[in-house]
């Protein structure tokens, strides 16, 4: 948790939640969500960061990752958010990457608490996205045959598959009703721009794309990581407060 250092003990805060994606976790690469948090709290919001089960320092195995897992996993962190005594429960905001930007898509969609919320290079389609190394259907195959995939030294169950096939983000947008802002990077060869495209073509009002040239997946470069922390403090100042 984060807490800003000017709060008072009566005040209640708006908050945001960082959610990580595939095999990551709630630091990021080059300490990009703890960048983000800081940010986030010198402008008045308390922020929540944590690892999905299977990640960092979490428990469970990275094997048993699951969509529906990680919706148990994010419903958890809510829940603790809004127990905190400083916390304004009317005004919660998220942040999801990559395929955490998938499990806030999901979430939002059914959750009417999260009242904004930016996606930062979002799975939403299988066929969109490089992080199984571009093989989709191959990787569901074996896993249909043996019972599980590999991916980055682990083995990942059939589930996973199961789940990524049943879940639909770009249709699921379309029961948000929250402020959404996109970011996505020109150089992203995980996931593609035209999911993201696609994302907000079906998104309600207000929403907002932002397509950064030469970032990469993880917004790695000062100038890159440093537009997502204005671009996503900017949207919940304007959303939030």
């Amino acid at each position: 948790m984060h807490i800003p250092e000017n709060a008072r003990n009566s005040q209640k805060l708006p908050s945001v939640i960082l959610c990580h994606g595939f095999s990551g976790d709630k630091t990021g690469k080059y300490r990009l969500r703890v960048r983000i948090a800081r940010e986030l709290c010198k402008n008045g919001f308390a922020v929540l960061r944590f690892d999905f089960s299977g990640h960092g320092d979490s428990e469970g195995e990275m094997e048993d990752v699951s969509i529906n897992r990680e919706l148990d996993d994010l419903e958890c962190a809510i829940n603790f958010l809004k127990k905190q005594p400083e916390i304004n429960r009317e005004r919660i905001g998220i942040v999801g990457h990559s395929f955490g930007g998938e499990i806030v898509i999901l979430e939002t969609a059914k959750n009417k608490e999260l009242k904004a919320v930016v996606l930062l290079a979002p799975v939403v389609d299988p066929k969109l996205n490089k992080l199984m190394d571009g093989r989709f259907e191959e990787n569901l195959a074996l896993a249909e045959k043996q019972g599980f995939s590999e991916r980055a030294s682990h083995k990942i169950k059939k589930q996973y598959y199961m789940d990524v096939q049943k879940f639909k983000p770009l249709i699921e947008v379309k029961k948000i009703n929250a402020p959404l802002l996109v970011l996505h990077g020109t150089a992203d060869d995980k996931v593609d721009i035209p999911g993201s495209a696609e994302l907000i073509k079906n998104a309600n009002e207000p929403k907002k794309l932002v397509i950064i040239d030469t970032a990469d997946h993880d917004f790695v470069g000062y100038d890159n990581t440093m537009r997502v922390i204005k671009e996503t403090a900017e949207w919940f100042n304007r959303w939030l407060k």
